[in-house]
């Protein structure tokens, strides 16, 4: 079966979200928690709440574009001191956090696929 994340009352924009199953999601998440706590909740907090010098994940509706966010994770937020983590993270690995990050707390907008990855960090590192 086909499990598509609804937003629960939140907007999504067209062509986000990505079909998953519940086991895929499931392994996407928990590998994703395991990056999350290890690279980023210093600065975004250990529940999403921004407790250090990154903004808040928990409802923030900046995560229901997935591209925004593979970009963050990608290129980072020098002017914002986040650096970025295309080059220490694989791509699964960004895949999971970038799912982790849009699936945990009160957000409820998807999976990000280690494709999705992939064509982001195309764009990405064709950028001049």
């Amino acid at each position: 079966s086909v499990l598509i994340l609804a937003t629960a009352g939140r907007p999504s924009a067209r062509g986000q979200d990505s079909p998953a199953t519940g086991d895929q999601l499931a392994a996407l998440k928990s590998e994703g928690q395991e990056v999350y706590a290890r690279d980023c909740s210093s600065c975004h907090g250990a529940d999403g709440t921004g407790d250090g010098a990154g903004p808040a994940l928990d409802g923030n509706t900046n995560l229901g574009n997935k591209d925004h966010v593979l970009k963050r994770i990608l290129e980072g937020s020098p002017e914002n001191g986040m650096d970025p983590f295309g080059k220490a993270l694989s791509d699964h690995e960004i895949a999971a956090a970038a799912t982790f990050v849009r699936t945990a707390w009160n957000n409820t907008y998807g999976v990000v696929t280690d494709a999705d990855e992939k064509m982001a960090r195309g764009a990405s590192s064709t950028r001049p």
